[in-house]
């Protein structure tokens, strides 16, 4: 069960059990700081790898567009539809969902630019967006999970700290990406077999 983040016990299903209430929020708020960082290490590096991709598989600016457009339209569902669905199933169920449609949405876009269905795809590389848009609440279901765990008091410092392990994240995954599309080829103009290798090397 989990409380109201306005106050009294503080508990969430992230908690471990057989522990105190403060151990088991410490653990709880660490827990989630790690996965928030490295959720944004890998979004700040499928941000710097899209537009390469894109580009590769002979899309135009508007291609570049749509890739952005298409997760936007995906938060905007996802965000009423799986930030209620955590209130009702538990936060632990909540980022497992949103876990799992990112590595989906990262799994599209190996296979559509690595050629293993025996083609390279645009189409396959924009529908990627779409599972990774409407799962990835992340944050959302974070926040909920701080806000659970943590007295009113020190609930603002947590935070904040949530917000900087994001930053963390997002700071090394671009620098990370961009390395990927240099050693793949990326200062040329080759083809999608380049690529695939670079696809080949996500997580």
């Amino acid at each position: 069960s989990m409380s109201a983040a306005g106050g009294g016990e503080t508990t969430s299903d992230l908690m471990p059990s057989g522990k105190s209430s403060a151990s088991g929020a410490a653990t709880a708020t660490r827990l989630i700081y790690a996965a928030v960082c490295v959720d944004y290490f890998a979004v700040g590096m499928m941000r710097t790898l899209l537009p390469f991709y894109g580009k590769q598989l002979g899309g135009t600016p508007v291609t570049q567009g749509a890739l952005e457009a298409l997760y936007g339209a995906g938060q905007v569902v996802g965000s009423v539809i799986l930030g209620k669905w955590s209130d009702q199933q538990g936060r632990k169920a909540g980022l497992a969902v949103s876990f799992a449609g990112s590595a989906i949405g990262y799994a599209l876009v190996a296979v559509s630019v690595s050629g293993v269905a025996g083609e390279y795809s645009l189409p396959l590389l924009l529908c990627s967006r779409v599972p990774v848009g409407l799962a990835k609440q992340t944050i959302t279901i974070s926040r909920a999970v701080i806000a659970d765990v943590t007295e009113p008091a020190g609930r603002s410092v947590a935070m904040q700290r949530l917000y900087s392990a994001m930053a963390a994240g997002y700071i090394v995954g671009p620098s990370f990406g961009g390395c990927l599309a240099t050693y793949s080829g990326g200062g040329d103009s080759g083809g999608s077999g380049s690529t695939g290798a670079t696809a080949r090397s996500l997580p």
